[in-house]
């Protein structure tokens, strides 16, 4: 049987829906190619590709700010910020004297003032320009009392001065305003326990680790942390501080303190054999060594490390005191009395060690402090530290002869 045929109007009606549809799809195909086109425009647009560029410097893209710098090439306007992008990058790859030609001109830009000028900063503080590199860190503080990174430098270059009051005012405004900041808190903490000031230690170092609960060098800060409890005295946190690090002669060495500070004799001995037997010539355990056998009445046992100690550091003045005991215990009068003279002479040697250390404190400008600080310290046989703070008196006065002659190798 045929198939009956359909209306023409039926026909009709389905060309004119097929075709309605067809054009439906081709408006949203123009449609989605404008939005598209739209956010393309907007993404290409020199503004994004500058914010693009700041945050590949932030995570240390390099590759992908050039690539940025090169797209802003022919844009006349935003000249001052691709020299701002070249001068970054440039500092990143340590070429500071380049960088700071390439940030001056940027230094025009209203918007890009404050930044350029703390980069400018840190270029003329690692070309040695420290006093320079201050004044352009104040202004950009004067001109933005929440910048951060003006802070931080300031932080950082009063610490090299060895000006630490100024330093922890500074290091404090980045902690301040940044409450995810552990690095300030960390270093005020090291300020703190340099200063024998154990109680503001312990809170920078516990409000460090706070806010970055697994920072690169954890482990250090725990053993200073416990150090610094030990100090207050508070061995039962500092042991509690302890349990959270590796193994090592370190902890070992601080637990037998703790214990020792606690009165647990057999513990402390217990901790003292494991720091000495994994590092023989550690002074720290073999100073506790002495004074414990003195404490046993042990004078030979005393004497036996405590000369160790000596060896190892002989400009420390509580072990030439406890040898002054020991020996006076064994009745050999001569050699007490050399010992006692020795922790004296040390005892003032430190003294002005300390003296100068408050003088450059409250004196930030004062190179020459510093220098008699390097001297002092050098005397002291600390010469590691004694170099840090000739650089510090160099970086007030570029040109101090006595500090110079004395970072000499043949000096």
């Amino acid at each position: 049987m045929a198939s009956r045929p359909e209306p023409a109007t039926g026909t009709a009606n389905r060309r004119r829906i097929k075709l309605w549809l067809a054009c439906l799809g081709l408006l949203a195909i123009c449609a989605g190619s404008a939005v598209a086109a739209h956010y393309w425009s907007r993404w290409q647009h020199p503004a994004n590709r500058f914010a693009v560029a700041r945050q590949a410097l932030k995570s240390g893209d390099l590759a992908r700010v050039r690539k940025e710098i090169a797209r802003l090439e022919d844009v006349p306007a935003y000249a001052p910020h691709r020299h701002y992008l070249q001068g970054a990058l440039l500092l990143q790859q340590g070429e500071p004297a380049d960088a700071l030609r390439e940030l001056e001109q940027a230094l025009g830009n209203p918007a890009l003032e404050i930044e350029t000028l703390v980069l400018s900063g840190q270029a003329l503080y690692q070309s040695g320009e420290r006093l320079k590199a201050h004044t352009l860190w104040q202004r950009a503080v004067s001109l933005n009392p929440s910048c951060i990174d003006a802070y931080r430098w300031l932080g950082v270059y009063y610490y090299d001065s060895g000006a630490m009051e100024l330093a922890v005012r500074y290091l404090s405004s980045v902690s301040k305003l940044d409450p995810k900041d552990s690095r300030s808190l960390r270093l005020m903490g090291l300020i703190y326990k340099d200063y024998e000031q154990y109680r503001p230690a312990v809170d920078c170092y516990r409000e460090s680790l706070r806010r970055d609960g697994q920072p690169p060098d954890r482990a250090s800060i725990l053993l200073e942390l416990a150090a610094c409890e030990i100090a207050l005295p508070d061995c039962q946190a500092a042991l509690a501080t302890l349990a959270q690090c590796a193994d090592s002669p370190e902890k070992s060495g601080l637990q037998a303190r703790a214990y020792y500070e606690l009165g647990e004799q057999s513990q402390a001995e217990h901790f003292l054999a494991e720091a000495l037997k994994l590092s023989p010539r550690d002074f720290a355990a073999l100073l506790l060594r002495g004074k414990m056998r003195l404490g046993d009445r042990d004078a030979q046992g005393a004497i036996e490390a405590l000369k160790q100690a000596a060896e190892i550091n002989p400009q420390d003045d509580s072990v030439h005191l406890h040898l002054a005991q020991a020996y006076q215990w064994l009745g050999d009068a001569a050699q007490a009395a050399q010992h006692e003279q020795r922790s004296v002479a040390l005892r003032a040697l430190w003294s002005k060690v300390y003296d100068l250390h408050t003088k450059a404190n409250q004196e930030p400008a004062n190179a020459d402090a510093r220098y008699q600080l390097g001297m002092a310290l050098r005397e002291l046989g600390r010469d590691e530290m004694a170099e840090v703070w000739f650089r510090a008196a160099l970086s007030i006065d570029p040109s101090h002869a006595e500090a110079i002659r004395a970072l000499q190798p043949d000096k």
